[in-house]
C-alpha cells in the first residue's frame, strides 16, 4: 500500500524496521513483489543492494519477474533479467508471464516484448494450457501468438485444443483465425467433442460457420451427444431448431444412456428449450431404456415448473420406470410436496381414498417451504403426532419406514415417546426395531427414557433382548435410572439386569438416578444392592454428581446414607469443586473445607471462576474463599476468569482489593489476557483500577505486543466473533486505547522485536498507524 501510493515516508519506515534487524521474513515478499508490479525500480535498487533474493516468491509461487509482467513493466523485467532473473520462470501452477496477460487484449505489446526477450510461446502450465490456450477470447494476442510460432494444435491435459475452447465462448472470429492457420477443424478432445460441441452450447454463428467447413453435424462424443445435446443442456433454443429444422438432425436421437435431446435439457433446467424441443417433435414420454421419462426426472428434482409444462404437452403422468415407481411416487419418495399435491389434482383414479386423497393435499400444502428440526421428514412428525392417517398415505406413496434424521432416528423413535398405537402401526409395516440411532439407542430405549410402559412391554413381547445397551454401554436400567421412574427401575431389576452394571466409563445406575431421583427411588436401589461408593472411570462417586447436578434432597439423602464425603476424583476434587449452587452451602455447612484443593492446586473458587459461575462465586467468596491462592500455574481465580473470557466474574473478583497486576507463572496479568483475547472493555476496566500498560511477561512482552499480534487462533475459540473484520476493529481500538494511556511503543520483547514488528510480521500494516514512532 505504501509503494502503490508513493508513501515515501511509510516506504523508509518499513525498510528501516527490515533491514535493521535483517528479517525479510517479517515482510516475506510482498514489499519487492509490489515494487516489481508498479515498476518502483528505485525500490528494487535499494532491496538487491540490502541482500534481497531475486528469486524470492509470493502467494501461488510468483517470482518478481512475473510480477513485473503481469504489470506491463517491460523495463523491469529487463533490469531483473540482468541480475540473473530467469525470462521463463513459472508460478506453482505452472505459468509463464505469458500465460499470465495472454488473457489481456492491451498487454499485446508486452507480449511482443516478452517474446523478444526470449520467452518461450510453447511452454504448458500444469494444466497443460499454453499461452494460445488462454488468450482465446482476444483476437489481437491470438493473432500475435500464432505469428509468433505457438502451435495451434496444442492439447491441454483435457485434450482440448485452442479451437474448441474458442468456439466454447462463441470467439467466431478467433475460430476463423485459427483455422485458416491449420488447426485441426475435426480434432477431438478427451471426452471426444468437436469444436462443433462446444460451439452448440454458445453461439449459432459459429455453428454455422464450422458446418460450412465440413464438420459432422451427426458427430457424436464419447457419451453419444449430438451437437444437439449439447445445445439442449446449454438451454439454447435457436441452435436447437437450426440442427433440426436446417441440418435434419433427428430431435429423439438418444445418447449413449438412451437419453434423448429433451431428457438432456431437463437435466440443466432448461424450460423453455423443453418446449422448443416438444414443437420439433421430441417425444415427451420417451424413456431413457430404464422406464425413466423425462417427468420423472423432473418430479424427483422438484422441478415444478418443468412439470407443469410436461404435463401441458403431453406427457403421462401413470408411465412407471422399471421400478415401478409413477412420477407421483418419485416426488413423494423425494418430499416434493408442491408436485405431489399438483400431480393428485390431476388424477382422479389414484389408489387411495378420497380421505387420503384430501390429507395428502392438506399435507402437502401444510409442509410446502417447511424445514422440520434435526433433518426430520414428514413421516418423522406424522409420527410424533400421531397421526395414523397421515403415516398410512406416505407409506402408500413409497416413503421409507426406516429413514433416519440427522441424530439417526427413524420414525419408530420418534413415535416410541408417544403413543403404543403408532409404533405397533409402524412395526406392522416393515419398520426395524432394533435399528440404533447416532448414539446407539434403539426405539426400546427411547420409551425407557420418556417412561412410556405401553411401548415397552411391546418391544419386549417382539423379541427386544432386555440387555441390550447403547454405544456408551448404557443399558435399560441406566435409561429408567435416569427418568426416575420406580415402577420401571424395578420391571427391570426383576428381569435380572444387575443393579451395579457399569457402562464403558464405569457408571452404575445410581450414578445417573441422583441427577433426578426422589428419595425414594434412590432408597429403593440401595435396599437392592446398589453400591453408593461406586467410583467411575474418572473417580467419582453418585455424590458428585448429585452435587454437581444441583439435587439437593438426593444430597442429603446420600449423606444420610452414609457415603464418603471425603472422596475425591482421580483430578483430586472433591464434591464442593462440582457443587451446584443449590448444594454449596449445605457441604460447606458439614465443615468441609472451602479453600480444599485438587491436584492442580485449583480450590471451588477457582473451578467456578473458570466456568464463569458468578453466583457461586459470590457464595464461595461470602463462605470464606481465599482469593489470593495460586494452582500449580500460578494463577488466581481472578486470571483464570480472564484467561477464560468470564469477564463477568473477573470484575466482581476485582472489587475485592486485588493487585491487578499480579502474575502467573509465565508473567501474564489480567490486562495481558484481556488484550490477547481482544476484550476492549475489560481492558479499558483494568487499566482504571490500575493495571500497568508497560508490564512485560516471561517473554518480555508487554500488552501493546500481544495485541499487535492479533492473534484470532485464541481469540475466536473463546470469544466468538462472527468474523475477522470484528476482531481487527477491536484490536485496532485496544492499540489506540493502549498508546493514548502511555503504553511505551519503542519497548522490545526479549527477543528484540517492538510492537510494530509484531504487527508487521502478522500482517497488521493498519496498526503502524498508532505505532510509528512519531520522527517517521
Amino acid at each position: 500500500n505504501a509503494i502503490s501510493t508513493n508513501n515515501v515516508e511509510k516506504v523508509e519506515f518499513l525498510l528501516d524496521y527490515t533491514l535493521q534487524y535483517n528479517r525479510w521474513e517479517e515482510i516475506g515478499s510482498i514489499i519487492p513483489y509490489t515494487a516489481a508490479y508498479l515498476g518502483q525500480l528505485n525500490t528494487l535498487e535499494g532491496l538487491i543492494k540490502e541482500g534481497l533474493n531475486i528469486h524470492v516468491t509470493v502467494e501461488k509461487g510468483e517470482t518478481l519477474i512475473l510480477g513485473a509482467a503481469r504489470g506491463g513493466q517491460i523495463e523491469t523485467v529487463k533490469y531483473l533479467m540482468r541480475h540473473d532473473a530467469d525470462i521463463n520462470s513459472t508460478d506453482e501452477d505452472g505459468n509463464t508471464a505469458l500465460h499470465l496477460i495472454a488473457n489481456r487484449p492491451a498487454f499485446v505489446s508486452t507480449a511482443k516484448d516478452l517474446v523478444e526477450l526470449g520467452i518461450d510461446v510453447n511452454v504448458k502450465n500444469y494444466r497443460g494450457d499454453t499461452a494460445l490456450h488462454l488468450a482465446i477470447s482476444s483476437l489481437g494476442m491470438t493473432e500475435f501468438l500464432v505469428k509468433s510460432g505457438t502451435d495451434v494444435n496444442s492439447r491441454n491435459q483435457n485434450g482440448t485444443t485452442a479451437l474448441c475452447l474458442a468456439a466454447s465462448c462463441g470467439q467466431l472470429e478467433t475460430v476463423k483465425f485459427l483455422v485458416e492457420h491449420a488447426s485441426d477443424i475435426n480434432v477431438t478432445d478427451n471426452a471426444g467433442n468437436t469444436a462443433l460441441h462446444s460451439a452448440a452450447g454458445a453461439d449459432l454463428n459459429t455453428v454455422k460457420y464450422l458446418l460450412r467447413r465440413g464438420v459432422d453435424v451427426n458427430v457424436k462424443n464419447n457419451n453419444g451427444y449430438l451437437p444437439l445435446h449439447s445445445a439442449a443442456l446449454q438451454g439454447d433454443s435457436e441452435i436447437a431448431k437450426f440442427l433440426v429444422l436446417e441440418c435434419g438432425v433427428d430431435v429423439n436421437a438418444r445418447d449413449a444412456t438412451g437419453s434423448t435431446a429433451l431428457y438432456v435439457a431437463l437435466r440443466g433446467g432448461q424450460r423453455y428449450v423443453i418446449e422448443c424441443l416438444v414443437e420439433l417433435g421430441a417425444g415427451v414420454n420417451i424413456d431413457n431404456g430404464l422406464g425413466f421419462t423425462a417427468l420423472h426426472l423432473a418430479a424427483s428434482n422438484g422441478l415444478l415448473d418443468i412439470v407443469k409444462s410436461l404435463v401441458d404437452l403431453g406427457a403421462d403422468i401413470n408411465n412407471k420406470d422399471a421400478s415401478g415407481h409413477t412420477s407421483l411416487h418419485l416426488s413423494a419418495l423425494n418430499s416434493r410436496w408442491e408436485i405431489v399435491k399438483f400431480l393428485m389434482e390431476l388424477d382422479s383414479n389414484l389408489d387411495m381414498g378420497v380421505n387420503d386423497r384430501e390429507i395428502v393435499v392438506n399435507l402437502a400444502s401444510k409442509v410446502r417451504n417447511v424445514l422440520y428440526p434435526y433433518g426430520r421428514g414428514s413421516l418423522h412428525e406424522a409420527a410424533a403426532n400421531g397421526n395414523l392417517r397421515i403415516i398410512k398415505v406416505l407409506l402408500k406413496l413409497g416413503v421409507n419406514v426406516d429413514m433416519v434424521d440427522h441424530n439417526g432416528c427413524t420414525p419408530l423413535h420418534v413415535a416410541s415417546s408417544c403413543l403404543v398405537t403408532t409404533v405397533k402401526f409402524l412395526v406392522e409395516h416393515g419398520a426395524d426395531i432394533n435399528i440404533k440411532d447416532r448414539r446407539g439407542g434403539t426405539a426400546l430405549h427411547h420409551a425407557v427414557c420418556t417412561s412410556q410402559w405401553d411401548v415397552i412391554k411391546f418391544f419386549l413381547e417382539r423379541g427386544v433382548n432386555i440387555n441390550i445397551t447403547d454405544n456408551d454401554g448404557s443399558t435399560l436400567l441406566h435409561y429408567a435410572a435416569r427418568s426416575g421412574q420406580w415402577d420401571i427401575i424395578e420391571f427391570f431389576l426383576n428381569r435380572g439386569i444387575d443393579v451395579n452394571v457399569r457402562n464403558i466409563y464405569g457408571l452404575v445406575p445410581i450414578q445417573f438416578a441422583v441427577m433426578s431421583c426422589s428419595r425414594f427411588t434412590l432408597n429403593a436401589l440401595l435396599e437392592r444392592g446398589a453400591d453408593v461408593n461406586n467410583r467411575d472411570d474418572d473417580g467419582r462417586t453418585a455424590l458428585h454428581f448429585a452435587a454437581s447436578g444441583g439435587n439437593l434432597d438426593a444430597v442429603k439423602f446420600l449423606v444420610e446414607s452414609g457415603i464418603d464425603t471425603s472422596v475425591r476424583d482421580n483430578s483430586g476434587r472433591t464434591w464442593l469443586h462440582f457443587g451446584a449452587l443449590d448444594t454449596v452451602n449445605f457441604i460447606l455447612d458439614l465443615g468441609i473445607d472451602v479453600n480444599v484443593r485438587d491436584n492442580d492446586g485449583r480450590t471451588p473458587l477457582h473451578c467456578a471462576a473458570e466456568k464463569g459461575q458468578l453466583n457461586k462465586v459470590e457464595v464461595l467468596v461470602m463462605r470464606g474463599s481465599d482469593l489470593n491462592i495460586r494452582d500449580s500455574h500460578g494463577r488466581t481465580a481472578l486470571l483464570l476468569a480472564a484467561a477464560a473470557n468470564k469477564w463477568t466474574v473477573a470484575e466482581h473478583l476485582m472489587r475485592f482489593a486485588f493487585d491487578v497486576n499480579m502474575k502467573d507463572n509465565t508473567g501474564r496479568t489480567v490486562l495481558h489476557f484481556a488484550a490477547l483475547i481482544g476484550h476492549l472493555n475489560m481492558v479499558e476496566r483494568v487499566v482504571e483500577l490500575g493495571g500497568d500498560v508497560n508490564i512485560q511477561d516471561d517473554a518480555g512482552r508487554t500488552v501493546l505486543h500481544l495485541t499487535a499480534l492479533q492473534d484470532f487462533s485464541v481469540a475466536l475459540p473463546i470469544r466468538g466473533f462472527c468474523n475477522t473484520d470484528d476482531m481487527v476493529r477491536t484490536y485496532w481500538n485496544i492499540v489506540k486505547f493502549l498508546v493514548e494511556k502511555g503504553a511505551d511503543i519503542d519497548t522490545k520483547d526479549y527477543a528484540k522485536d517492538t510492537a510494530a514488528m509484531l504487527a508487521i510480521r502478522g500482517g497488521n500494516y493498519h496498526l503502524l498507524q498508532h505505532l510509528e514512532p512519531k520522527n517517521k
